[in-house]
């Protein structure tokens, strides 16, 4: 039986003063794929660490293991191009399922990281696509998230450690 308390086992929050790894929030996600320095950051029709847009496929493909490319099967991390950040496979391979229940999208990841409050609900976003998706899936931009039952196990999703 599930324990929806807010702290339980079911229903994770953050600590944000704790030290420790934990999955990253969707925001923290969005500026780890995003970001390039300084002012600059990735168009959202890109797939993290592209030089173009996803319809663009060889680069798309220079980044990013997708169904066009990956022989519906994982492959090895650093078998593609990281980002600009030096963070490999934040647009395919493996999409990575995020700390936080799924809500809107009202604030701005470039400044606030941590989001919102979290939701209540079932399910988690899922961002960055994976080898059985389409490369569009594994664009940078909001609406290349997805979701997915918070103890749904599938062969392509996983999660990225995050640590404080």
């Amino acid at each position: 039986m599930l324990d929806l308390r807010a702290g339980s086992v079911d229903k994770p929050f953050l600590k944000w003063t704790a030290n420790g790894y934990r999955m990253p929030t969707e925001c923290e996600w969005q500026r780890a794929a995003s970001y390039q320095g300084g002012p600059i950051w990735t168009e959202p029709g890109y797939a993290s660490g592209a030089t173009a847009d996803v319809s663009d496929s060889a680069a798309c493909d220079i980044v990013s293991w997708h169904c066009g490319n990956s022989g519906n099967v994982t492959h090895a991390v650093e078998g593609k191009k990281e980002n600009q950040l030096g963070i490999f496979d934040m647009s395919g391979n493996v999409a990575e399922m995020c700390h936080d229940y799924v809500d809107s999208w009202p604030w701005d990841a470039q400044t606030d990281y941590q989001g919102p409050a979290p939701a209540s609900g079932s399910y988690r976003a899922v961002r960055g696509g994976s080898f059985s998706t389409d490369s569009l899936i594994g664009r940078i931009a909001v609406g290349g998230r997805y979701y997915q039952y918070a103890y749904q196990s599938t062969i392509d999703t996983g999660f990225r450690v995050a640590c404080r």
